[in-house]
């Protein structure tokens, strides 16, 4: 009779590679990244090099993800968890899952316009100008397609008077 070591074999079912958890989690966030407005127009390969760019942050909750009137320069996706949208004291949105915000600071620094508290534990993937910048940079049709969408938020901001 033959004996076999098992001693070394797998116990229960396998687990996945680290390189598979990473396309998962990559594809997730292009998933997340695509429904917002500001990368919609843009190709799947487009938004895979912006969602290389993202890192995951994590705020507790009652803390500020961002504060009214501090400089700010980062987009932010809620990956999970709740967040209220506050402009002088008062609560204007409520933001969960899926929700997006900072499109305009990502591509102008300015003051924020609002604080964003934390109401749960919540999960962003953020992406900063400079690492957004970075894309662009190395892809110059993803600026093109931006450009549109940016084009066509000015004109839907305008009023329509077509006399």
């Amino acid at each position: 009779m033959t004996s076999y070591q098992t001693s070394n074999w797998p116990v229960g079912p396998s687990q996945p590679s680290t390189a598979r958890l990473q396309r998962l989690a990559l594809q997730r966030r292009q998933d997340l990244l695509s429904r917002s407005a500001l990368f919609k127009g843009l190709s799947r390969g487009q938004v895979r090099s912006i969602s290389r760019a993202t890192i995951v942050t994590h705020h507790p909750a009652g803390t500020a993800i961002v504060e009214a009137g501090e400089p700010g320069s980062t987009f932010y996706a809620i990956v999970e968890g709740k967040a209220k949208v506050v402009r002088r004291g008062r609560t204007t949105t409520r933001l969960g899952s899926g929700d997006f915000f900072g499109e305009i600071a990502i591509l102008d620094p300015g003051p924020r316009s609002a604080s964003v508290i934390a109401e749960d534990d919540t999960v962003c993937l953020q992406l900063g100008s400079e690492d957004f910048y970075a894309v662009v940079t190395k892809e110059p049709l993803l600026a093109e397609r931006m450009l549109k969408v940016l084009a066509g938020w000015l004109r839907d901001s305008e009023p329509q008077d077509l006399s």
